[in-house]
């Protein structure tokens, strides 16, 4: 509604209907005319300024981006958890299962050994004595039986894998194999002599046989012409007789070429025999002399490996390739007990991971798959980054630390590298290196979170007794 005021007073002459007028706002009255108060001297003067309103609106925007902003930016809930980068495998213990007294340490912390490298030697108390007896026994037995082999087949014997740790025993089985093979050839060269002599008699006794049965034809003959003759009465009996006598001397001639022949082929059997004989004799006692060798390795080898393996076992030797973490002897004379560690060792080119503990209080937000940034402490993070990594298991129970008596369980979290950094800030991740975890348990608007307080005051309301 228009405000109205006091008309002033009606000039002389002017009509009743003059008496009053209507308090018409004019064109330029101000708001402070029309409210009657003292405005700055903008507003007096007119309508509100235009920076005004582009402040409000300005305002007013971003109050509204505001209010988008906050229902689309999410922010992480974190759970912070710290604690070590470790290989798979863990670091692996050398212990000894029987235990006893050290004799020799083999290396210190820091070394780097290979898998199954000697790590410590402890005392023998006897039984290297008889593993080195047991062991010449051996080598004397094996160095025979390839002796004995290689005469069988009529080679060279091949002492090669016993020369270098039994020399003395390879030479004197190397000169009872040429002695063998020198009384062998000698006997051998006897009878094949022999032999060779039966084969020229035989030879001889067939030419002198065929030579007689020539002349026992040609005296045949000479007798049917001498019967035709004297049948006829153109020779006299006494030629006759004569070439009958002659048949009678070449058919004796001939049965004695025969029997000597017989005796000459019954000679080189025998000379065939006798050498064939003395091969198998000799291939015989060989084989005999080599089974009594294997017999005596057989009883041999179970006790040897009894002792072998009791003599290995005093060797402490490294599970796996890697470096050595820790060495719990001091050295010779330390004793050892049944089942007790030696070295700790940190294995080499296992794929790393980092192990941190969850407070109790975080464990029911912690859950395998879920995002980590886990931060090396001995790293700058703003100059080496983070390594982005995956809850991958959580233990099934809580452990307890001895020193504080705080409970805590184990998170195993995948990293996605290696190593931390880029470029020539790059370095190798070390087993042992202290991390920080921060593990993603949850994302929520930051609306939500402003929210927060609201919400649970209004869960909380109105359930008072």
């Amino acid at each position: 509604m228009r405000s109205c005021r006091k008309c002033s007073p009606p000039d002389a002459g002017e009509g009743p209907m003059s008496n009053t007028k209507l308090n018409v706002q004019t064109p330029h009255e101000t708001v402070g005319e029309r409210h009657g108060l003292a405005l700055p001297i903008e507003l007096e003067e007119g309508a509100p300024p235009h920076l005004a309103k582009t402040a409000m609106a300005i305002l007013s925007g971003l109050v509204i981006l505001l209010l988008v902003w906050a229902n689309i930016a999410h922010i992480r809930e974190l759970s912070v958890a710290v604690g070590e980068i470790a290989p798979y495998g863990s670091t692996r213990e050398a212990a000894h299962l029987e235990g006893g007294i050290i004799d020799e340490l083999l290396v210190k912390p820091g070394d780097v050994v290979a898998e199954n490298q000697p790590l410590a030697r402890l005392t023998a108390e006897g039984a290297g004595g008889e593993v080195e007896r047991l062991s010449a026994r051996r080598a004397s037995l094996d160095i025979r039986a390839e002796r004995m082999d290689a005469q069988a087949a009529g080679r060279a014997p091949d002492f090669t894998a016993w020369q270098d740790a039994w020399p003395g025993l390879v030479t004197e089985q190397q000169s009872v194999y040429n002695a063998a093979v020198a009384k062998r050839e000698a006997e051998m060269a006897t009878l094949v002599s022999r032999e060779t002599s039966a084969k020229a008699e035989v030879v001889k006794a067939e030419a002198q046989l065929r030579s007689e049965n020539d002349i026992l034809e040609f005296a045949r003959e000479q007798l049917s012409i001498q019967e035709q003759l004297i049948d006829e009465g153109f020779t006299s009996r006494q030629s006759y007789l004569q070439a009958k006598s002659a048949v009678a001397t070449a058919e004796a001639n001939a049965a004695v070429a025969k029997s000597r022949l017989g005796q000459a082929r019954d000679a080189l059997e025998a000379a065939s025999a006798d050498r064939a004989g003395a091969e198998a004799d000799y291939k015989s006692k060989i084989a005999e002399e080599r089974a009594g060798v294997l017999g005596e390795l057989a009883e041999l080898e179970q006790p040897f490996n009894a002792l072998q393996d009791r003599s290995d076992r005093l060797t402490v030797r490294s599970p796996v390739a890697g470096v050595v973490n820790a060495v719990l002897v001091n050295g010779h004379g330390d004793v050892v007990r049944p089942g007790g560690v030696v070295a700790e060792i940190t294995p080499t080119g296992a794929k790393l991971f980092a192990e941190v503990r969850v407070a109790p209080k975080d464990i029911g937000h912690v859950a395998p798959g879920q995002k980590t940034d886990v931060t090396i402490t001995t790293f700058d993070p703003n100059r080496y980054g983070k390594i982005s990594g995956t809850v991958s298991h959580i233990s099934a129970d809580s452990f307890t630390d001895e020193r504080t008596g705080d409970a805590y369980y184990i998170a195993y979290v995948e990293l996605e590298e290696q190593m931390i950094g880029k470029g020539h800030n790059a370095r190798a991740l070390t087993a042992g290196m202290q991390v920080r975890a921060e593990i993603v348990t949850q994302t929520r608007t930051l609306m939500q979170y402003a929210l927060k307080p609201v919400s649970r005051s209004l869960d909380r309301a109105f359930t008072e007794r």
